[in-house]
Parts: structure tokens; sequence; C-alpha cells
């Protein structure tokens, strides 16, 4: 009995130190739970607090901007390692047209002539029929200067985050119905969440790229952005700030973005566009006219849809190197015409001149460097010099797509410079202006290029 009694009492006393522990324990949770709402009540107030609010966000932001820099600057250093064709002059022609040849049957010239544009020109514009393929050949020409093999490179996925295409330097966008200013073409700095938004992360990442590459002068590699059915919105609205560089991009070439966001454009970018002429588009104006060249893709009997398999192996080639490029197709540092060709062009510019159509100095440099390059390039044939040849490539692309009007008096012009044009054995744009003249005769006169 007296063990029992002993039992009990011991039991007794664990039993008080358990409970005692468990006061303790129940004061101290209690104690916890009030410093943690303190805190909650402390975040809250200070959540909304706009001058805290403002302060962690923007160190957010810094911190963000930080990371990206230095993300962006090992892309650099990356690019700068990558192999790239050492290919130039007439070999790198030779090379681009073969490539290119196995896509799509045109005369090699046309290509030599797409090459000049690009290299000479900030925007590039592709017109033709429905169905004969702009998108598809301004695709070809990315990945055949091998623009879409970069992503291959085993580096990559480290660099750019898993995100393997943005490291390739093609940017399909495809243009829609009322687009009014850049914000719709790369996007815009929302000032409520601090950070900038974009439909297409390739294409806010294209800029910062090319403003890290300007800022240490790395102009290797070139970017192009394919601006798909272009006039479906006016390109003077959502293309503004690009025309105003569209002459020439140095240290003075920004765009900005807002909120003292802005990025350098350095002579590596180049837009090409297509558009299409019915009546769901808009008509190109005289301003970008001016500051373009319009190719018109030849009529071939059909365009040939090119399996995955091969597209792929096109992307396995180098990437051009973009200063051989230029160095090949691009301006000369003078121009030295000859005599026959100069008075051409002063004769091409008198009789478009009562068109009506005023041939900016623009125009008359742009068309005499395109000549200067392309007839050391292009192959003559059918009785044209290399020279003659050059000269009619540049009519029918700078010069009659400004043909627009109406009546019996603008007709006779016409016929005019038709006769001109086939008179001097410039074959292609007399062929140009022929469908024009006989689509203006069906339209009630109205003749137009577009």
């Amino acid at each position: 009995m007296v063990r029992i009694r002993k039992e009990v009492r011991l039991a007794n006393e664990e039993l008080a130190q358990v409970k005692k522990e468990r006061e303790d324990f129940d004061t101290q949770l209690e104690g916890f739970n009030k410093k943690i709402n303190e805190t909650v009540r402390t975040v809250a107030d200070l959540a909304f607090d706009g001058q805290v609010t403002a302060k962690i966000m923007a160190a957010a932001n810094r911190w963000n901007d930080e990371r990206n820099t230095e993300a962006t600057r090992n892309r650099v250093n990356f690019l700068k390692q990558i192999k790239k064709s050492s290919l130039t002059g007439r070999a790198l022609n030779d090379e681009l047209i073969k490539r290119l040849s196995r896509f799509r049957k045109y005369d090699p010239n046309e290509f030599t002539n797409m090459f000049v544009c690009i290299a000479q020109n900030f925007l590039t514009v592709f017109s033709g029929t429905l169905g004969s393929g702009k998108t598809s050949m301004c695709n070809l020409i990315a990945v055949n200067l091998g623009l879409n093999s970069i992503a291959k490179e085993q580096e990559v996925p480290a660099l750019w985050n898993e995100q393997r295409e943005l490291a390739n330097r093609y940017v399909p966008v495809s243009v829609e119905k009322g687009w009014t200013s850049k914000r719709d073409l790369i996007g815009y700095y929302n000032p409520l969440t601090r950070r900038f938004e974009s439909q297409d992360l390739h294409r806010i990442e294209c800029f910062r790229q090319l403003d890290a590459e300007c800022g240490v002068g790395f102009q290797e590699l070139p970017y192009f952005i394919l601006l798909d059915e272009a006039n479906l919105s006016p390109m003077e609205y959502y293309f503004a700030d690009f025309m105003n560089i569209c002459d020439v991009r140095d240290s003075f070439s920004y765009i900005s973005l807002g909120n003292n966001m802005s990025f350098k454009i350095p002579d590596t970018l180049r837009f090409l566009a297509t558009i299409n002429n019915d009546h769901t588009t808009e008509n190109l104006s005289p301003r970008l006219i001016d500051r373009a060249w319009i190719i018109t893709l030849p009529d071939t009997d059909s365009v040939t849809e090119h399996s995955s398999s091969e597209m792929s192996e096109a992307t396995d080639f180098e990437p051009i190197n973009w200063q051989n490029f230029l160095a090949t197709f691009g301006k000369t540092s003078s121009v030295n015409l000859s005599g026959s060709v100069t008075e051409l062009l002063q004769t091409a510019k008198s009789m478009f001149n009562n068109l009506g159509v005023q041939v900016s100095p623009r125009t008359q440099f742009s068309m005499a460097n395109f000549i200067q390059t392309s007839s050391a390039l292009m192959k003559s044939g059918d009785g044209q010099s290399s020279e003659l040849l050059s000269l009619d490539y540049a009519i029918a692309q700078k010069l009659l797509p400004t043909i627009n009007g109406v009546g019996e008096g603008y007709k006779e012009q016409l016929n005019e410079l038709q006769y001109w044009l086939s008179d001097t054995k410039l074959t292609k744009s007399a062929g140009i202006l022929e469908q024009i003249i006989s689509q203006g005769e069906s339209r009630m006169d109205y003749f137009g290029y577009f």
C-alpha cells in the first residue's frame, strides 16, 4: 500500500510539472503570436506608405536591371567568341546565292540585288502578289545568313535562361491592324509595375542586346527584324522613331521607351518588311518610300514549301561576319559611275519630275551607291552591261514605286517613260511599267505602283 501511494505521489508531481511546462509553452506561444501580429501590422503599414513602397520597388528594379546588364554583357562576350564566316567579296556573294538557290529558282542577280538592298538600307520592303513567298523569302535570307544558327551553340541555354530562341538574331513580327506607335511594335514601360511590358520577349531582348553591343563596339553580327504584313497599319505611325535614323546610325541614334529608358541603335540592325496591295492595307507614304527600297519578287510558277529537315540543315551555316557583308554589298566611300549611266540617271530624274515626282538628293545618292556596288557583282546579259542592269534595278525599285496619278495626261507621260525604258533596254523597269499602265486602264485611268 505504501508503494502504491508513493507511485501516485510521483505521478502527481510529474503531472504538475507537465502542466507547468504546458503553461510556460502557452505563454511563449502567445508572446510569439503577439510579435507576429505586430510585425504583420508594421509591414501592412509600410506597404501602404507610398515612399517606402517606391523605394522597395526601385531597389528591386535596380537589382533586376543589374542582373540583366550582367547577363547581356556575358552574352556579348560569348558572341565575340563564336566562329563566323570569313568569306567576303565575290566569294561571299557566290556562296549566299548557292545557299538560297536550293530554295528559290531565281536569277542569281535577284539574290545579289536583295543583298545590296539590305546592306545599304535600314529598311527593305518586299512586295508581290498574294502567295508569291515574300515572308518565306525573308525567312530564307535570315536562315542562310546564319542568324538562326546561334541558338544551337552549347553555351546558349545558360546564357539565355534556357530560352534558346532568344539567342537567334532574327525576330519575325506580325503587324496588326490598328497599330499607332512604337508601343505596339516593341512594348511600353508600365509605371504601375515599373517594368517594361512587351507582347513578345524577343523584341525587347533584341534592343537590350543591341544596346549592350553598341556600348562595347561589337558589330560583327547583324540583327534582322521582319515586319510581316507591314502595311496593315500605317508604317508612318508605328515606325516613326526608326524613320528618323534610316540614313545614319551613330552614337546619337537611339529610341526612347519611357521612364528614361532608351536604347542605342547600331548599324547592325536591319528591318525587312512584307506588304500586300489590296483594300485591307494602307498605302506607303512618299516619305517612307524615299527612305526604303521596294523589291518586287519575280514571278515564278510555284513557291515550294521546304521540309523542316531542309530548313534545319540550313541553320548549320556559320553566321556571316557583318563587316564582310558590308564590305561586299554596302556603300562605297566614293561613287564613280560612267558618263553614260550618269546621263541616263539625269534623264530618268527629269522624266519623273514631269510625272510630279521630286527625286530627292537622298534617292539620287542611294541609287548611285546601289549601281556602284551591284554592277561589280551582277552578271550582265541580254545586251545589258552590268552597270545598265544595275540602273534597271535601281529605277524599278526606287523610282517606279513613286508612280501615283490619274487621267489621260498622266497616262501619256507614262507612255513616254515606257518608250524610253524600252528603247534604253531597261527591260525590268519597262515590264513593271507596262503592267502599271495595263492595270490603270482597267481602273478608269488610275495609275499606281501599289
